[in-house]
Formats: structure tokens, C-alpha cells, sequence
């Protein structure tokens, strides 16, 4: 039941998260100096958090290091990204280009490079949340602009990166043969990093 509340709790905060995001990018606009402020400002919200919850230290193992950076690094091109892709269009297609990304791409990292088991449901889910990404931008696509086609290019680059980051987690947590930091530590170096 406990894990069930975890949930909830995750959902909201992730909700209050792109909610604060689209009230700094209505305010602070779609400059670069904006996306960069608000990914430092972010990471620097999260190390404190994750320091304080990891006893207000942080560790380091090379494997770890490299996966938080290049985590990093995909978090804060999609930042940049997607504050472009907010001055040419809705929020909602944002964070859902976003969360899609985050859930296809480590499915299918896990199905064709670790063996990981499917079942025909998920693969109706996965596809379904897939079409639900498409149909969002038929009317852009109906369009066949130029700014439009840019436009479609910045979602889908924002799905690739934040799938990108969901799979470098997902490499650090299975790894059995190098040393790697537990959960906190390193979401505490990674916030860090970010």
C-alpha cells in the first residue's frame, strides 16, 4: 500500500514540476539564458534535496560519474529544447513528448539489448501512448511548414533525450560488474552534475 502512496506522491510532484516550468517559461520567455537558469536552478533544488536525504555527503564511483553526465547532459538539451518547443506550441505536447520519450525508449532498450520479457499488453499500451504522441501533432503535420516540420523535429528530439536519460538510469541500475553508487547517491551526484 505504501508503494501505492509513493506513486501518488511522485505523480503530483512531477505535475507541480512541469506546472512551475510553464509559469517560469510564461514570465522568463524562451531564451537560452532562461532554459539555462532554469536548469541550474532545478539541479540545484534536487542536490539539495537528495544531499540532505543522503546524510548531506556525496559519493563518487567512475561508472556512476559517467552515466550522471551524460544523463545530465540529455536533461538539460531537453530543457533547452523544450523552451523552444513551448514559444511554437502548446506545454501539454511538451511534457507528454517528454514522458512518452522516458517510457518507450528504455522499453525497448530493455526488450532488444536485455532480454527483457514483453507481453502483448504492453506492447498495446506502449502503442497506444505512442499514437495518442502522433494524433497531438496531426494539425501540425497537416500543415507541412517549414517552422512546422521544425516544430515536430524539437518533439521528437525531446522524446529521444529524455528516453536517453531514463535508459543511462537504467544502464547504472543493472550494472553488476563495475562499482556504482546506490539510488540516492546517485540521484545526489547526478543532481549534482545536472
Amino acid at each position: 500500500m505504501i508503494y501505492y502512496l509513493y506513486i501518488l506522491v511522485s505523480v503530483l510532484l512531477t505535475a507541480a514540476i512541469f506546472c512551475f516550468g510553464k509559469v517560469y517559461q510564461l514570465k522568463a520567455g524562451n531564451a537560452r539564458i532562461a532554459s539555462a537558469f532554469y536548469s541550474f536552478a532545478t539541479s540545484l533544488v534536487s542536490f539539495a534535496i537528495f544531499f540532505a536525504v543522503n546524510g548531506f555527503k556525496v559519493s563518487i564511483a567512475p561508472f556512476s560519474v559517467i552515466m550522471a553526465m551524460g544523463g545530465s547532459l540529455c536533461a538539460i538539451l531537453y530543457t533547452f529544447l523544450g523552451f523552444r518547443l513551448m514559444q511554437h506550441g502548446k506545454y501539454a505536447v511538451y511534457t507528454t513528448y517528454l514522458m512518452v520519450g522516458g517510457m518507450a525508449l528504455p522499453f525497448f532498450y530493455g526488450w532488444l539489448f536485455l532480454n527483457e520479457d514483453i507481453s502483448v499488453l504492453r506492447l498495446i499500451g506502449l502503442f497506444l501512448l505512442i499514437g495518442v504522441v502522433v494524433l497531438m501533432n496531426r494539425k501540425t503535420e497537416e500543415r507541412r511548414s517549414c517552422s512546422a516540420v521544425r516544430y515536430i523535429l524539437l518533439c521528437v528530439a525531446v522524446f529521444l533525450l529524455n528516453g536517453c536519460v531514463s535508459i543511462f538510469s537504467k544502464v547504472h541500475q543493472i550494472e553488476a560488474t563495475r562499482e556504482t553508487l546506490s539510488t540516492i547517491p546517485y540521484a545526489t551526484l547526478s543532481s549534482l552534475i545536472g
